[in-house]
């Protein structure tokens, strides 16, 4: 009943190719405020063991300049008025979600992308992508400019500091263009 419940939702609300389906979901305090995103992938897994999740991480200066900038943060699944977040609640956003994203490493039904290599190989990881998901490769990502990070150096660097730790752990990477 689970399953056909979830499935009910998503071809009214998602993007379905063949019986591939297609979400986009941040990991963020607006969208799960009791901050257990963990719990609820474990139940759709439960409901389509199956299934393949995509994660896509991008590097902290940029995801979080992003986070900032986004006036309409907050107006996801809850209904609470719109809002911004403070640094250190995008800093932990950050470092929670590539936590969770690094969890799934080795996963046979997960495939982490890193952004930048997307854009620096898009042939290559499109193709990966696509293996991975099984489903025909017709072209490869067309990469586009992305907004102009201008966070002040100071903050780039608080960002780069509080997310040291993660970053070595995670992707054993340290420097801010991966």
């Amino acid at each position: 009943m689970g399953r056909d419940l979830v499935w009910r939702y998503y071809t009214h609300s998602a993007f379905l190719w063949s019986r591939v389906l297609i979400d986009k979901e941040n990991f963020d305090a607006t969208v799960f405020p009791d901050g257990r995103f963990e719990e609820f992938l474990d139940a759709i897994h439960e409901l389509f063991p199956h299934m393949k999740i995509l994660f896509l991480v991008r590097d902290p200066v940029a995801t979080i300049w992003s986070m900032q900038k986004k006036e309409w943060w907050g107006y996801s699944l809850t209904q609470r008025p719109l809002f911004q977040l403070s640094l250190d609640e995008c800093i932990k956003i950050w470092n929670d979600s590539a936590m969770l994203a690094s969890k799934y490493r080795g996963n046979k039904k997960a495939y982490i992308c890193e952004f930048e290599n997307l854009v620096a190989n898009p042939e290559k990881e499109s193709e990966n992508i696509s293996q991975f998901l099984k489903i025909p490769y017709l072209k490869p990502f067309a990469p586009i400019s992305t907004a102009t990070v201008c966070f002040e150096e100071t903050k780039q660097q608080y960002i780069l500091d509080a997310t040291k730790a993660t970053r070595m752990e995670i992707f054993n990477r340290n420097d801010i263009n991966w």
